[in-house]
């Protein structure tokens, strides 16, 4: 609302340095015309339950003070909350740039609470609330890094040896530089693991291949091992027509005949 009032010089309505004219003072007029135009701007900003209590001000000026002197005593329980959320605020998901602009938010609020003391007689020179803006600074330097992921340890290191001490603006930048940096870096390396893949298919096709070839040899050894398995079980067998070994007499081809390609042979075998 400041800046707002500022924008159109109308801040003097309401910091008491345009007084109200005399009844008698021709600009009289013009000083309600603007009187009456900066209490618009305010009300408009009011919720419907404030705005029932404050419709008996006559002057802008008048209803600034009240406004003020309702909402600008010091809340320290929403001082302790905003204390708590910056102890326990972390990156997590966040980018840097998202998880700095939550912390400034949180800043910016609290500094409103802890406005630095200003000095009105003009002829103070020693300027003492430098010290205390600079401390202010070191604090959200440190409360910014601590909320920091872990893949920013290394960075962070080093800012806390820097000296001079930077300002948080600074140390903003630094970090979402190294956080581009491990986005490029990233991004490289997702693009190179389809081409390590693309190498790896032909080795994976020939030891396939190879595989394959060696199982060829699998029928024949099961052919060998059924040729074994029914040698095995002839031994023991004699046939009583033909005074022979290795068959029966059911199996015996003196006594049912020879196939067309088996022949005796000189052993006396006949199966």
């Amino acid at each position: 609302m400041i800046t707002t009032l500022e924008a159109r010089n109308k801040l003097v309505f309401i910091d008491g340095t345009l007084p109200i004219p005399s009844p008698q003072d021709p600009n009289l007029p013009l000083w309600k015309q603007g009187n009456s135009l900066i209490k618009n701007w305010i009300t408009n900003c009011l919720s419907a339950q404030i705005l029932a209590s404050i419709t008996s001000f006559k002057s802008a000026r008048d209803l600034w003070l009240d406004l003020k002197n309702m909402f600008s005593v010091t809340n320290k329980t929403r001082v302790f909350e905003i204390y708590r959320a910056l102890a326990n605020i972390k990156q997590a998901t966040l980018s840097v740039t998202d998880y700095y602009v939550k912390l400034k938010s949180y800043w910016d609020e609290l500094q409103q609470h802890q406005a630095l003391p200003q000095y009105k007689c003009g002829q103070c020179v020693c300027n003492t609330h430098k010290p205390v803006m600079l401390q202010r600074e070191t604090e959200k330097v440190m409360q910014f890094l601590m909320g920091l992921n872990d893949s920013y340890h290394h960075v962070s290191s080093q800012i806390l040896l820097m000296s001079p001490f930077p300002d948080v603006n600074v140390v903003f930048n630094l970090i979402r530089q190294e956080e581009n940096t491990q986005q490029m870096y990233s991004s490289e390396t997702v693009t190179d693991t389809p081409v390590a893949m693309a190498f790896t298919k032909p080795n994976n096709f020939s030891s396939n291949k190879n595989f394959r070839h060696n199982n060829t040899d699998g029928p024949k050894r099961d052919s060998d091992n059924i040729s074994k398995s029914s040698s095995s079980n002839r031994e023991g067998m004699y046939c009583k027509h033909c005074k022979k070994d290795n068959h029966n007499t059911e199996k015996c081809f003196r006594l049912f005949g020879f196939p067309s390609r088996k022949k005796p042979n000189n052993s006396g075998r006949s199966y």
